[in-house]
C-alpha cells in the first residue's frame, strides 16, 4: 500500500484530508491547488490512496477525517455504504467526477450529504481551493459544536462528582480530569499536559500546598510564595494579571477563591494554556471554589448544585450574547410561579434549579444562527429547534433529581398547547406541568427584555399577548395565574 502525505510527516493536532481515487495525475492536480494556499495548508494533512482496500485500511485509522475527495467510478461501494461501515458522520465528502453526465441527481447529493462536485482536471485551482476551505470549515464548525457538548458534558460530570466527593484530593483528581476535555481547538484528544496540580490554602502569612498530584506532589506542606514559578504572582512584580479569580502562567492557570471567613485557598492546573478553553476552565474553577468553601457545611448539596447548574446556564448567554440576566430571572420566576401553583417547597427548589437549564442545548447551535439579528431562514429555524433536544440529551446522563427535572423542561418547553410546538408536538396535559409553566415564563422575560433580533415589549402587551394565546401556546389555567399574580411572580 501507498500513502503519500502533503509534507512528508503528518502534523501533530489537525484534520485529514484524503484523495480517494485511481489517476495519479488526478491526486496531483489536488494537491497542486491546495498548497496554494500557505494558511490551509497548516490546517490539514492530505492523504492519497488509490484503491478500496488502502480507502478502507486509511478510514479505520484515521479519527480526524475532514473532507475526503471521491471518484466514485473508482469504488465498488457508494459513498453511502462507506459513510455507514466506517460511521463518518461528520466528514464532508467531495466527489471528482470528469464526465458531466455522470453527475448524481440533486436529490442523491443532499440524500449522501455530498458537500460539492469537482472536475479536478477542468476546474480553475480557486475553485478547488473554495470548495475544499467550505468543507474544511464546515468540518472544523462541527467538531467544535460536538466538542461544546461534551465540555458542558463533563461540567456537569464535575458537579455530579465534587458533590459525592468531600476530600481535597477527590476535587484535585476530578478538576484535573475534566480539564484534560477543555481542549480549545475542538480536537477530542485530551490535554496531556496536564499532568501536575496542587490545592493550597492560607495559614497566617504562607499559602501552604495541602494535596498535590505529578510534580508538586514533592511540595506538599510548602509554601507557595516562596517557589520560583510563583513568587512574581504574589509578589506583584508578574507581567500576567489576574482575571477575576484566576491568572494565567507560562506553565499553567492558578486560581484563587476567597473563603467566606476571608481566608483564600488556591488551585493550580500544570497544563500548556494556548491548549485550554479559558471559558470552560472557568466555569469548573468558580465550581470548585464553591464547593470547596461548604465542604464541610450541611448545605453543600443544596448550594453547589445551584452555583453549578447557574454558571452552566450562563454559558448559553455567555457565549451566545443572550439578554443578559436570563437564566437567572428565569429562575426566581419559575420559584415564585411553583408556590403559587402548588408545588412543595422541595419541588419548588428543584424547580428553580432545573429551570435554570432550559436553554442548555443552545451549546450545540452555531453561533451564526444564534446571533443573527433577522429572521432565521427555514432550515435555519429547524437547526434552532433542535436544542431541545441536544439539551435534554445532555442532562438526562445524570442520575441527580434535579438534572432530570431539567431535561424534561429542555426537552419539552417549546410544545404548545394546541400541539403546534415541537420536537415532538405533544398537546395538552401530555406536556409536563413543569415545561409547560416554562414556556410561558420563557415567553414573558423574552419578550420583556431586549434580544438581537428586537427591542423589549412593554409588560401590559406581553401580558395580553399571553392571554390571547390561552389554549393556543399556553395552558389556560396556568396563564390565568400567572396573569393574576405578575406583580407576585415578578416580585414588583
Amino acid at each position: 500500500m501507498h500513502l503519500e502525505t502533503q509534507q512528508g510527516n503528518r502534523k501533530a493536532q489537525t484534520a485529514t484530508a484524503v484523495i480517494a481515487a485511481h489517476d495519479p495525475d488526478m491526486h496531483k492536480r489536488i494537491r497542486h491547488a491546495l498548497t496554494m494556499n500557505a494558511a490551509l495548508t497548516d490546517r490539514f494533512n492530505v492523504l492519497s490512496v488509490y484503491d478500496e482496500s488502502q480507502l478502507s485500511e486509511c478510514l479505520s485509522t484515521d479519527d480526524d477525517l475532514a473532507v475526503l475527495f471521491f471518484a466514485p467510478e473508482d469504488h465498488q461501494k457508494s459513498i453511502s455504504e462507506i459513510r455507514e461501515i466506517m460511521d463518518l458522520k461528520q466528514t464532508k465528502v467531495i466527489l471528482l467526477i470528469t464526465e458531466p453526465a455522470r453527475i448524481p441527481s440533486f436529490e442523491t447529493l443532499l440524500e449522501q450529504d455530498i458537500s460539492d462536485v469537482l472536475n479536478p482536471m477542468t476546474d480553475t485551482n480557486f475553485r478547488l481551493v473554495m470548495a475544499f476551505q467550505s468543507a474544511l470549515t464546515a468540518f472544523e464548525m462541527m467538531k467544535k459544536v460536538s466538542m461544546r457538548k461534551k465540555q458542558v458534558a463533563a461540567l456537569l460530570d464535575a458537579g455530579d462528582a465534587m458533590l459525592r466527593h468531600q476530600s481535597q484530593d477527590d476535587f484535585l483528581d476530578t478538576l484535573m480530569a475534566v480539564v484534560r476535555h477543555f481542549r480549545s481547538d475542538g480536537y477530542k484528544n485530551e490535554i496531556e499536559s496536564v499532568r501536575s496540580g496542587f490545592i493550597a490554602v492560607t495559614s497566617g502569612y504562607a499559602i501552604n500546598v495541602m494535596t498535590a498530584r505529578g510534580e508538586y506532589e514533592q511540595h506538599v506542606g510548602e509554601d507557595i510564595t516562596l517557589m520560583p514559578e510563583f513568587t512574581d504572582v504574589f509578589s506583584g512584580q508578574s507581567p500576567t494579571e489576574w482575571k477575576d479569580t484566576i491568572v494565567i502562567l507560562d506553565h499553567g492557570i492558578l486560581a484563587r477563591h476567597i473563603g467566606k471567613d476571608a481566608s483564600s485557598s488556591y488551585i493550580f492546573i500544570g497544563c500548556d494554556p494556548t491548549q485550554i478553553d479559558f471559558g470552560y476552565v472557568h466555569l469548573a474553577m468558580l465550581a470548585y471554589g464553591i464547593v470547596f468553601d461548604n465542604v464541610h457545611l450541611e448545605t453543600v448539596t443544596r448550594k453547589t448544585q445551584d452555583e453549578i447548574l447557574y454558571l452552566l446556564g450562563k454559558v448559553v448567554e455567555t457565549q451566545f450574547e443572550e439578554t443578559g440576566g436570563h437564566v437567572r430571572r428565569v429562575s426566581i420566576l419559575m420559584s415564585q410561579f411553583a408556590k403559587l401553583v402548588g408545588y412543595a417547597p422541595y419541588d419548588v427548589e428543584v424547580l428553580r434549579l432545573a429551570s435554570m437549564m432550559h436553554d442548555i442545548g443552545k451549546i450545540g447551535i452555531p453561533e451564526h444562527i444564534l446571533k443573527k439579528p433577522g429572521v432565521l431562514t427555514p432550515l435555519e429555524m429547524d437547526v434552532m429547534r433542535t436544542h431541545a433536544i441536544i439539551g435534554h440529551n445532555i442532562l438526562q446522563a445524570s442520575d441527580l433529581e434535579v438534572f432530570a427535572s431539567a431535561a424534561t423542561i429542555a426537552l419539552a418547553h417549546h410544545e404548545r398547547f394546541d400541539g403546534t410546538g415541537y420536537p415532538n408536538g405533544l398537546a395538552g396535559y401530555d406536556i409536563p406541568r413543569s415545561a409547560r409553566m416554562m414556556a410561558i415564563i420563557d415567553v414573558f422575560d423574552a419578550m420583556t427584555h431586549d434580544r438581537v433580533y428586537r427591542k423589549a415589549m412593554p409588560r401590559e402587551d406581553v401580558l395580553k399577548h399571553i392571554e390571547s394565546e390561552r389554549g393556543g401556546h399556553f395552558d389556560p389555567e396556568l396563564a390565568d395565574i400567572f396573569i393574576k399574580h405578575i406583580d407576585t411572580i415578578s416580585g414588583d
